[in-house]
């Protein structure tokens, strides 16, 4: 997952099909999709690096898969969730990011 290439789109990426995984699944739990929107919209749906909005939905129509996913913004684990499940949903451990931010953050291990 450390990796740049994970956010480009590709399922075949090693890295997007271990966080897809079974087992990446179980880590995050059943309750992680009610999590992250929730912390999404307590953070006022943008992201925490650089301030880029999520699209409405409106929005989202006039953008191709690609361009959509500048826009789509993750959840990343300040402790990873590898190493420190119990961790999974604080949200003291999480960054609402974009795409672009989440790389930069994945790569340089930064929050």
């Amino acid at each position: 997952m450390g990796q740049a290439r994970y956010f480009r789109g590709s399922r075949t990426n090693a890295d997007w099909q271990e966080l897809e995984s079974e087992d990446a699944r179980r880590a995050r739990g059943q309750g992680w999709p009610t999590f992250r929107k929730t912390v999404k919209a307590e953070r006022g749906d943008r992201c925490e690096v650089c301030g880029v909005r999520a699209l409405s939905p409106e929005q989202k129509k006039q953008f191709t898969r690609a361009e959509r996913q500048f826009n789509n913004l993750h959840l990343h684990h300040i402790q990873k969730i590898r190493t420190h499940r119990h961790l999974r949903f604080e949200r003291s451990n999480v960054v609402v990011c974009c795409q672009p931010c989440h790389v930069f953050l994945e790569a340089k291990g930064a929050v």
